[in-house]
């Protein structure tokens, strides 16, 4: 970390004890809090688990060393990363016991005003004073007001010597005005309702395993308009719940540009006005509370967006972000921050510490973390050579500002969860700081899902050596949400759409047995807890939630199709089994086991009849689970009777003394349960 000459750090001298108690990083001197950090990165776990990790020993040492200089720098100046992360509460506009302040880090700003309703909008009656660390200060005189709900902004003269309307960063509710043909679109609307929102439900127990329901507030209903935090409570958490998920992922939450730029940040405290006001979403978290959702959310700290917002506030983007070209994101231009100033460290830690404790937020999917750990911002091919990952291109400012963002989270709720969406697999991203990682709770995994669906779809082979590799692909102790969200969907239900009225066309039926078998494998098989977007859950792959197809076949057999594969995984806790076993995977055939069930599946275009399943249980089994069951708009060409084990040995059939001889049709997966499990045998070696 550097501390430039704008900044509030460099002003500090001496060391000064901490004296706030029960803080794990309160340092006294040379305290155990610190030397809590002081890891021996020879002795780091992650090497057990790769052992060709430690090639690469200078790089894990350069991350330890810059993570210990920021933990350093927060502890001198009296903050635990707790407080540090409390810095919400001083900066923007606040109302104070004595009145109302306004504070701003605007380095290069030559001039800063408050302005709003409050005064009629007088430019230059109230200046704020720079402290001369490009901080700057304001204490409205006694008497002076500021309503809940007016409207304020900030009047800035720039570093290019312009006189522009600017929204204050730490703004809690912005919308789009026009007020007085100011410069940014954007106007912050001062929230201080005179009855502050009460919490009356606590957090929920954390989950077994994670199940995510994934969310984006504004299209969650049949109609293109946008629908808001309300109708989502009223007529959303409950519905999800019943299905049989146990967490919501809300998108788009941080106020940003419009529909369809969800990513393209404005202000990062600031929620989605179009869905409603602060106190709507807090009612909102509180009800899923009630009925017993985790609440996650997505949290873009990547970039802000390139055009309105914070970008160049002061006229530079010297206070929060890269400057020049390295600053602009190569794929969508938007503006980079630079994790190795304090000021940026202090604003995104705060966004983070704001969400959890202003909102009960229950935890955070960090967008594009690629983005962050890499100086090509993953615009770039991996082939999964470890120099890729820890060569020259690897950012160890973005690597120690997610270290310290995931401990800030877990510091101020040790229940909290954090999701890294990573598409590159970076070795070590799940796992604790003091074992070597960059201390994710999970990674989740989209690529294996996108792969399977363009295997099903795309190819006349199912390649299953690949996608049980990418389905693999993962240290032994990462844990993994496996998700079907995206393209893959889309890919699947390609057919469904224009033929759903003819159920008995080939073609429907086979991508409806596809999108059932993709769900199955990904959620059996693909991780340690389950994602699935909204609509993917009945087999829509529109942009707006189609609620209105609930009741129409075959969406609502799709969707008893989700809620009954949920409450299997319930009942036999598959994501929590780490055991999981392959034992066939051929001629578009695969058996695998886990959990003690043995999951077949055949994506064929023919049936295979008297058909050898190994299986180490000598017990008849059952047939618990199909997609071929009528309820599922299935074709019910599988029955439920009793299959008898044989003893007998097969050649072909490695490591399992006992097989099973069935009929298995064309496009579908089932499940066997073996109906006696103390007839297990250990598996044979040969």
């Amino acid at each position: 970390m550097y501390i430039d000459s704008g900044d509030s750090l460099a002003q500090k001298t001496g060391s000064r004890k901490l004296i706030k108690k029960r803080s794990t990083f309160c340092p006294i001197s040379k305290s155990s809090s610190s030397l809590d950090y002081e890891f021996n990165v020879k002795n780091f776990k992650i090497f057990d688990e790769s052992p060709q990790l430690a090639n690469y020993l200078p790089h894990f040492e350069q991350r330890q060393l810059s993570f210990m200089e920021c933990i350093n720098q927060i502890f001198k100046s009296d903050y635990s990363l707790e407080t540090f992360a409390q810095q919400y509460e001083q900066f923007g506009v606040q109302a104070t016991p004595t009145g109302f302040s306004y504070k701003e880090y605007a380095p290069q700003a030559i001039e800063v005003y408050l302005t709003g309703d409050f005064n009629n909008w007088a430019t230059k009656q109230y200046p704020l004073v720079n402290d001369g660390t490009g901080i700057w200060n304001l204490n409205l005189p006694e008497g002076v007001v500021i309503e809940h709900g007016s409207r304020i902004c900030a009047y800035v003269r720039t570093s290019k010597n312009q006189y522009l309307y600017r929204v204050p960063i730490g703004a809690r509710y912005i919308k789009k005005l026009d007020v007085n043909k100011k410069d940014d679109e954007f106007c912050e609307i001062f929230w201080n309702p005179p009855q502050k929102y009460a919490f009356q439900h606590i957090h929920p127990h954390k989950p077994r395993v994670f199940k995510i329901y994934r969310a984006e507030i504004g299209k969650q209903g049949p109609e293109k308009r946008n629908y808001t935090y309300k109708e989502f409570a009223q007529n959303e958490l409950q519905r999800i719940k019943d299905l049989g998920y146990n967490t919501i992922l809300l998108v788009g939450l941080q106020e940003h540009e419009s529909v369809g730029s969800t990513y393209s940040v404005v202000n990062p405290y600031s929620i989605n006005s179009s869905a409603g006001t602060p106190d709507d979403l807090k009612q909102l978290v509180d009800k899923a509370h009630e009925v017993g959702l985790y609440v996650t959310m997505d949290i873009v700290q990547t970039h802000a967006s390139p055009e309105k917002g914070f970008n160049q506030w002061d006229g530079s983007h010297f206070s929060y972000f890269i400057d020049g070209e390295q600053g602009i994101h190569p794929q969508h231009g938007g503006r980079l921050f630079n994790f190795a100033k304090w000021e940026t460290q202090r604003l995104l830690l705060s966004n983070l510490g704001y969400f959890l404790n202003e909102y009960k937020i229950d935890g955070f999917r960090f967008v594009d973390v690629p983005s962050i750990i890499y100086k090509h911002h993953g615009q770039f091919k991996f082939s999964g050579n470890l120099d890729e990952y820890f060569g020259e291109n690897s950012s160890i400012d973005g690597l120690v500002y997610l270290q310290l963002a995931n401990e800030t989270v877990h510091k101020i709720n040790s229940n909290a969860v954090t999701f890294a969406e990573d598409e590159s697999d970076y070795p070590s991203l799940c796992f604790p700081l003091e074992q070597g990682g960059i201390g994710f709770d999970y990674r989740i995994s989209i690529k294996a899902a996108d792969e399977f669906a363009n295997y099903l779809c795309e190819s006349n082979k199912v390649d299953f050596n690949k996608l049980i590799s990418l389905l693999d692909q993962r240290l032994n102790e990462e844990k993994v949400i496996s998700s079907l969200c995206y393209k893959s969907s889309d890919i699947i239900l390609k057919n469904i759409k224009h033929k759903i009225q003819q159920l008995q066309d080939g073609e429907v039926q086979k991508h409806l047995s596809l999108h059932k078998i993709a769900r199955m494998i990904v959620i059996s098989y693909g991780g340690d807890s389950y994602l699935n977007r909204y609509g993917n859950e009945f087999g829509s792959s529109e942009e707006y939630f189609r609620s209105d197809l609930l009741g129409i076949s075959p969406y609502k057999e799709l969707l008893e199709f989700d809620r009954n594969l949920l409450k299997l995984e319930e009942t036999h806790q598959i994501l929590s089994m780490k055991e999981k076993s392959v034992t066939q995977k051929s001629d578009g055939i695969l058996v695998f086991e886990r959990a003690d069930l043995i999951f077949v599946f055949n994506l064929n275009e023919q049936s295979q009849s008297n058909f050898k399943i190994g299986t180490k249980w000598n017990s008849e089994h059952n047939i618990i689970f199909s997609t071929d069951d009528a309820n599922f708009a299935g074709r019910a060409r599988i029955g439920h009777n009793k299959i008898k084990v044989i003893n007998e040995k097969v050649n072909t059939l490695i490591f399992r003394p006992f097989h099973l001889v069935l009929d298995i049709p064309s496009h579908c997966g089932f499940i066997l349960q073996p109906i006696d499990t103390e007839g297990f045998f250990e598996e044979r070696k040969e």
